[in-house]
């Protein structure tokens, strides 16, 4: 699994600021044993705060305004720090140095005292409710989500120093007779992390002090054999669905950084000297002519083509849709959806630094990248949500249109989903050859437009980008993507047979005279449909100039041939 956690300084100021005591340092002596009783007859104070004679301090205030007056004053039990060791105290110290260290006969006033000892669970049920969880079941000590628990997840899992309170919280309930109350605590916040993705900053806490703090062994393991299981299980999805995927991103930040030398072209070789039979070669290594060239992406596709055969539907999952209908941030540190497809359409440097948005503005039935939105698996329920309101689906279409003018295209017409070069096209067709993770990014963009009724929208999309990449030279980066991964999205077996018999068309004719040059050649032929129709369309009547980025565009072109081999 991977790195999931923000570390560094953000936890260990949270260590500073609160109690990093509560649980013993030996973890194994403290669940056999526990913690060494120091009986002091004559140290009462816990006791006395829980019978409601006493405040906590230092400013403090009395259990029974505690548990009424502060009760979902959020921001109050956030930034107070001192009622935490009274509230919820254990044989250890704490940074409280005003707070006592629980006694054994304190524990035993309290619970001999019913209204002393309801306070101990109306404690425990107020702090649930600051993280945005409630009991629903009292005597088994199980945990559902509270009517407040989005927000209330979206803050816990930026504060730290509140992971350090659950452990000294969890310890607090087994002196009090609740230890079978820690396992459903834990078992929810671990479905909530893994299964949901919502509490994902609580892992590490929750895997390395929540787990222990429980002392049946049995328990215990029972929690690490799931954390084992969904782990084997979050690898080896990775390593089916993305494994290829991030060996072209590996492979492609190596392009990148060959492609950065813009002015060392003599780097690139020199195709005009290269024979007929050298090009071809060049080109066979992708197998553009051949029957089968994109046969062996086939079964990495299959299971979307066919529509995930066996994937069951979770009703309990509905991010995406809440997302798509504007009632969700997407995490980590995100935004509203209405606030992506205004602010940030047009903000091409945030667009393509930033990488979170994009599993939440194109979701996917299979995983991704993103670990806190992959385990938001887009549900057929959600889809239909999506799409039965008005709203949420025009955001569906306003996301693909905002990503093209990011690439530098546009729709030219809704209906059939016809793609034209954007105005800003010059500039963001030479970013997206240099910029080949965006090769993934689109991927997804096609998969996602096919879930959503916009299946007819690829074929246009993939031959426009076949037009500019062999024909006219502007995007010859993307042609191995689009011919391997971006066609093979496309659910009609006919339509993509036809795609490929057209680009086995152009590459022939290409390679039909002694030159070698892509751009020397006859520009006749409609890569939309295969015909070579004897003169140019008006739209390609332009001087050649604009059809090609700069001087570049033959560099990369010859640049794209020699990685192929």
């Amino acid at each position: 699994m991977g790195n999931y956690f923000s570390s560094g300084k953000n936890k260990e100021k949270a260590q500073k600021d609160d109690d990093s005591s509560s649980v013993p340092q030996n973890n194994a002596q403290w669940q056999q044993k526990g913690h060494p009783s120091k009986r002091n007859r004559h140290l009462t104070a816990n006791a006395r705060f829980y019978k409601n004679e006493m405040e906590s301090y230092p400013d403090g205030d009395f259990i029974e305004n505690i548990l009424t007056k502060w009760k979902g004053d959020y921001d109050r039990l956030e930034k107070h720090h001192g009622y935490i060791q009274w509230l919820f105290p254990t044989r250890g110290a704490g940074v409280n140095s005003y707070a006592q260290e629980l006694k054994s006969h304190e524990v035993e006033a309290i619970m001999d005292d019913p209204d002393a000892f309801d306070r101990v669970l109306r404690s425990y049920e107020m702090m649930l409710d600051f993280y945005g969880m409630e009991l629903s079941d009292k005597t088994t000590g199980e945990i559902r989500r509270a009517a407040n628990w989005k927000v209330r997840f979206q803050h816990l899992n930026g504060s730290y120093h509140n992971y350090l309170r659950i452990t000294r919280m969890l310890v607090f309930l087994e002196e009090f007779g609740y230890e079978h109350y820690k396992r459903p605590f834990v078992e929810f916040v671990l479905q909530e992390a893994m299964e949901h993705g919502t509490l994902i900053q609580t892992l590490e806490s929750c895997k390395r002090f929540w787990i222990e703090s429980i002392r049946i062994e049995e328990d215990r393991q029972h929690l690490k054999d799931y954390v084992h299981r969904m782990e084997t299980s979050y690898a080896s999805l990775n390593q089916n669905h993305n494994a290829e995927l991030f060996g072209r991103a590996d492979d492609m930040v190596k392009k990148s950084k060959d492609c950065s030398k813009e002015n060392d072209h003599e780097s690139l070789g020199n195709p005009e000297k290269m024979s007929k039979a050298e090009w071809r070669e060049k080109i066979k290594t992708l197998k553009l002519l051949e029957e089968d060239f994109s046969s062996h992406r086939q079964t990495e596709l299959d299971q979307y083509r066919q529509g995930y055969p066996g994937k069951e539907d979770d009703e309990n999952m509905r991010e995406n849709a809440q997302f798509y209908k504007n009632e969700l941030k997407f995490y980590p540190d995100g935004d509203l959806i209405e606030t992506i497809l205004t602010k940030y359409k047009g903000d091409y440097a945030r667009l393509e630094k930033q990488h979170d948005y994009m599993q939440w503005l194109f979701p996917l039935r299979e995983f991704g990248m993103n670990f806190t939105a992959k385990i938001h698996l887009l549900q057929r329920h959600e889809i239909k949500a999506i799409m039965d309101d008005p709203e949420a689906s025009g955001r569906v279409l306003r996301s693909y249109e905002m990503m093209l003018d990011f690439y530098g295209m546009e729709l030219s017409d809704k209906t059939t989903g016809e793609i034209r070069r954007a105005e800003n096209w010059r500039d963001r067709f030479h970013h997206l050859n240099r910029s080949y993770h965006n090769y993934l990014r689109i991927t997804r963009i096609l998969k996602f437009l096919g879930e959503f009724g916009y299946e007819h929208y690829k074929r246009p999309f993939v031959e426009f980008v076949l037009q500019e990449a062999i024909k006219k030279e502007t995007l010859p980066n993307t042609l191995e993507s689009c011919v391997l991964y971006w066609l093979e999205t496309i659910k009609s077996a006919q339509d993509r047979k036809q795609l490929r018999d057209n680009v086995r068309k152009l590459v022939t004719r290409y390679l039909s005279d002694e030159s070698v040059v892509p751009s020397e050649k006859d520009d006749n032929v409609d890569i939309s449909n295969g015909n070579q129709t004897g003169h140019r369309r008006p739209e390609e009547t332009e001087d050649k100039a604009e059809d090609s980025l700069d001087v570049r565009a033959n560099d990369e072109w010859r640049e794209k041939v020699k990685k192929f081999s």
